[in-house]
């Protein structure tokens, strides 16, 4: 996705926010999970890209191909949101990444993934994790 590198953190933060709010004590505000759906569709399903998110979640894609759901999209918004699940590929700034978190080094010299971008995908936008994007002249690892 090529945008401003941080408008994209800006529309980042907004999907973690929906992920960790249950997690927030405070006011909530009720919707049936249909309206909630599609109001989810009409605001990021636009972001999704359907190639790269049913490649990296191939759960995703086998559901697809079965028809369970009709597409990575419609997953995103109904469940992967949610689930802490990524709507695209980021330019992580991995130097950065390593730096504020230096137990992903540890676990990446550990074997349990393969880069700080893999852990960021994986564990650490879900976890809440501190992360700033690559600039646009930076090259993608």
């Amino acid at each position: 996705m090529s945008q401003d590198p941080d408008d994209e953190t800006a529309l980042l933060e907004q999907l973690r926010r929906i992920r960790l709010h249950s997690r927030i004590e405070g006011p909530k505000i009720t919707l049936p999970r249909d309206v909630l759906a599609d109001v989810l569709a009409r605001a990021f399903g636009a972001v999704v890209d359907e190639e790269w998110y049913l490649e990296r979640y191939p759960d995703v894609a086998g559901a697809v191909s079965r028809g369970v759901v009709g597409s990575g999209a419609d997953h995103y918004v109904q469940a992967g949101i949610y689930e802490g699940r990524m709507p695209y590929r980021v330019a992580l700034d991995n130097a950065g990444y390593l730096e504020t978190h230096p137990d992903v080094l540890a676990s990446i010299r550990e074997g349990a993934f393969r880069s700080a971008l893999d852990h960021f995908v994986q564990v650490g936008f879900g976890e809440g994790r501190t992360f700033a994007l690559a600039s646009q002249d930076s090259p993608d690892p």
